[in-house]
């Protein structure tokens, strides 16, 4: 990590730092001296061992294999409003058994046939490994913080914004989606909170890198607990992205709304509510059947121990010509665990999904059902249950057993019935 101290004294020559304010001086996170900031930082070590294993229809054999994502930096202290983060990432297989690599298949290779008019998951195309071999830089910025409440932060970095439907790091995989580019965010405004960011390229977590120009504009206002809104825009310039559309520019942008809330209704119980709207239009040279609405609409009721809520979900369609995608989302989250719909079906989704959970001292137990239709012609998606437990043992270290289990609807859809289960053990020091 020696090589970090060239840049931090190089910036203190260039004269971009200022002077050092008496309260920086006084905090034991903030450094006298680049030196100082380098020789104090704190390490970074993370380790995710997990172990999957998949059922999938038209498979000859089930899958299984194990993975290990390690983690490895440094942060410096910050010094005149600046901070270095340098952070290194391993994943490798252990042992796979009958799994196929996502690099094998003609998704990868761009060789998209015509197929089924719901869109191309014929054997061969949907990913059983997600979680490729390789090592790379996970995170590698400069942040400034001299600035009343605004965080500049410039370099590669994993990013999320808002519930990460639209813009997530997709850390559910053992790599995670990561931005080269430029983040700010301010808190300065009461209230408010205004990010902005402007990134040139785009790493995902099938380890595939594109040069893009993606720009996100997000706006989120608080009057108080029961009323929260936020507007955003996210323009995507990236002919190739990971929706398996058949398109051969998939540019896009999304411009829309979000509203969410929690009354509390008696003791430590909260009434919660949430409300989305947006629409994914042509941008930049776009295919121009690129044209999609999205809503979203959901609530519950949350304690300090459990959870329980219903959300309708409908990510819209062209006449069946294209489906609503979120590429540089954190699917995962939304759409089921199995991620089967990580690419929109042509003919769009309808997404009805009941969840609750329970926690209880170190153990925690989460539970969802989906139910599937398309937005156009009404076809039978499916259905799917995913349940996870989870345990934490010690701060930085917990462990969570899941099962995920996609139940295919009409046949035309050329969805295979699929079943996972995942063990995964968490350390981060």
């Amino acid at each position: 990590m020696r090589w970090q101290s060239p840049v931090a004294c190089g910036l203190i020559a260039a004269g971009l730092l200022g002077p050092a304010r008496a309260e920086d001086v006084e905090s034991p996170l903030v450094a006298q001296s680049a030196g100082e900031a380098l020789r104090d930082g704190r390490l970074l070590l993370g380790l995710r061992p997990r172990f999957t294993w998949v059922d999938q229809d038209g498979r000859a054999q089930n899958a299984h294999w194990g993975s290990l994502r390690t983690t490895l930096g440094w942060q410096t202290l910050t010094v005149y409003g600046l901070r270095v983060t340098a952070e290194a990432i391993d994943v490798r297989h252990i042992d796979p058994q009958g799994a196929i690599d996502y690099t094998e298949t003609p998704a990868y290779a761009g060789s998209i046939p015509g197929g089924p008019l719901y869109g191309p998951y014929t054997p061969g195309y949907y990913p059983l490994v997600v979680d490729p071999n390789t090592t790379d830089a996970n995170r590698l910025f400069v942040d400034y913080t001299a600035l009343p409440e605004t965080l500049v932060r410039f370099g590669r970095q994993l990013v999320s914004i808002d519930n990460q439907r639209f813009i997530g790091a997709y850390d559910d995989a053992q790599l995670p989606q990561a931005f080269n580019g430029l983040f700010m965010q301010s808190t300065a405004l009461r209230g408010t909170q205004l990010t902005a960011g402007y990134f040139a390229r785009v790493r995902n977590s099938y380890a595939i890198q594109r040069q893009a120009h993606i720009t996100v504009l997000n706006a989120r206002f608080e009057p108080e607990p029961r009323l929260k809104l936020a507007g955003f825009g996210y323009l995507q310039n990236q002919a190739q992205t990971e929706s398996v559309t058949g398109f051969s520019d998939n540019s896009n942008r999304i411009v829309g709304g979000r509203v969410w809330g929690a009354w509390r209704v008696r003791d430590e119980t909260e009434l919660v509510y949430s409300g989305e709207l947006a629409q994914q239009r042509s941008y930049a040279g776009g295919d121009p059947l690129i044209r999609a609405d999205y809503r979203r609409l959901g609530a519950g009721l949350t304690a300090s121990s459990w959870y329980v809520r219903v959300d309708w979900e409908r990510l819209g369609s062209n006449s069946g010509q294209y489906g609503f995608q979120t590429p540089l989302g954190s699917t995962q989250l939304f759409t089921g665990r199995t991620d089967v719909f990580a690419t929109t079906p042509r003919i769009g989704l309808r997404d009805w999904r009941g969840t609750i959970g329970y926690s209880v001292s170190k153990a925690g137990l989460s539970i969802a059902f989906h139910r599937f239709r398309s937005d156009w012609s009404d076809t039978d998606l499916g259905h799917e249950v995913d349940v996870g437990v989870s345990w934490r043992f010690m701060p930085g270290l917990s462990a969570t057993l899941e099962y995920a289990d996609y139940r295919a609807g009409d046949a035309t859809a050329g969805i295979p019935d699929t079943r996972k289960i995942w063990a995964t053990l968490s350390y981060a020091y």
